[in-house]
């Protein structure tokens, strides 16, 4: 009996080293063991120099921001609804499906992944979503999502899922991963340059951010017949209908979206608003007249967090960012620095509520947060 419960205790770790083999992604356990330990004692107490801040109601969380002129905040969900969001979409019922990053990235290996989607419904029509429930779980550390021709694409490094409910339970009964190789291409992940932010495009094409750092060389397990592609610092596209898809210009770290003249922007910790003037990859055909860098700065001068940047990594510097390899083998590893996804302890999700731009519903709907960052 004894022996039993051993085993039975060895199994979730047992499941998840052969989880880690099957699918490339390594991981770390401590900071201790990826980069040594520390060579004195800290000199600053954090425990006792950093503010403390008591937490705020739901309620009156939307009072506690800041908001352009012509613009309202108003509660759309919270805890318990809603847990740890980062990322939300809708479907053409009105549903909002939510993409909650529950897990660390020390805790990618346990079985069954924390990381899930949940599905809120406004029943009553009023603009809060008070019914909630999984859709879909048991996925590490998923970073973005988006509905399309009845299904729901999920991104969890390394792949790329879709989800279906086809007996119509409001729980999806149908798994599928349709694409994989995203973030294989380092020998530990880059955990703060996973690919994210699923977008629909002027193109009627699903754009994601991929170029962040990890690179990894990418395939789609639905059509075997096309040549797998190396991200090797660019972005990703995909047809949801024939499932084709390509590489773009990009680079940025966590967030993305179009407005309404087709333009692409981006964001990263050290570069808060980026744009890219065309989406061509690789080197110049011409090699007397090398192609230009295609990110270019939009943030305001100054307005960038000062972060130490790799080699080959854009900076701010007079609103212009230097070129950028797109080449697989002069590819940039990315910035290692804090990602812009937040991890909150109270969890809400608010939306604009009068909005005098043409964006659509769906892209003005964000994820926020209500507290500081863990």
């Amino acid at each position: 009996m004894r022996t039993a419960r051993r085993i039975l205790s060895l199994l979730p770790i047992v499941l998840g080293a052969l989880l880690g083999a099957a699918d490339g992604i390594k991981t770390t356990t401590t900071y201790e063991k990826a980069y040594g330990g520390s060579k004195g004692a800290p000199k600053v107490d954090a425990g006792k120099e950093l503010p403390r801040y008591p937490a705020v109601e739901a309620a009156s969380a939307p009072a506690t921001w800041k908001v352009k002129p012509g613009f309202k905040l108003q509660l759309a969900a919270h805890e318990p609804q809603v847990r740890d969001p980062i990322a939300v979409c809708f479907d053409e019922r009105g549903r909002m499906f939510v993409c909650e990053m529950i897990d660390y990235s020390e805790r990618r290996d346990e079985i069954p992944h924390l990381g899930r989607v949940s599905v809120l419904e406004d029943k009553d029509g009023d603009g809060y979503y008070e019914t909630s429930r999984v859709f879909a779980d048991n996925l590490p550390w998923p970073t973005g999502l988006l509905w399309a021709n009845g299904g729901l694409y999920v991104l969890a490094t390394p792949d790329l899922w879709r989800f279906e409910d086809r007996a119509g339970k409001g729980v999806a009964d149908h798994r599928e991963k349709v694409f994989t190789g995203f973030g294989t291409g380092l020998k530990i992940i880059n955990v703060q340059g996973m690919a994210n932010s699923l977008q629909w495009g002027p193109d009627q094409r699903v754009h994601l951010l991929a170029g962040g750092g990890n690179r990894g060389k990418v395939s789609c397990l639905l059509r075997p017949e096309l040549p797998a592609l190396e991200l090797g610092g660019n972005d990703f596209w995909f047809d949801p209908l024939t499932h084709t898809f390509g590489l773009e210009a990009g680079g940025a770290q966590y967030g993305m979206s179009y407005d309404d003249f087709g333009r692409k922007f981006g964001c990263s910790n050290s570069d808060h608003l980026q744009y890219w003037v065309h989406d061509r990859t690789g080197a110049s055909a011409n090699p007397h007249l090398p192609l230009p860098g295609s990110p270019r700065t939009a943030a305001p001068p100054k307005s960038s967090a000062s972060v130490p940047m790799n080699p080959g990594a854009s900076s701010a510097r007079d609103g212009v960012s230097p070129a950028r390899s797109r080449e697989p083998s002069k590819a940039a590893a990315g910035s290692a620095a804090t990602s812009p996804v937040r991890r909150v302890r109270q969890s809400i999700v608010v939306m604009p509520t009068a909005c005098p731009s043409r964006t659509t519903a769906s892209r003005a709907m964000r994820a926020v947060s209500s507290s500081t960052a863990r």
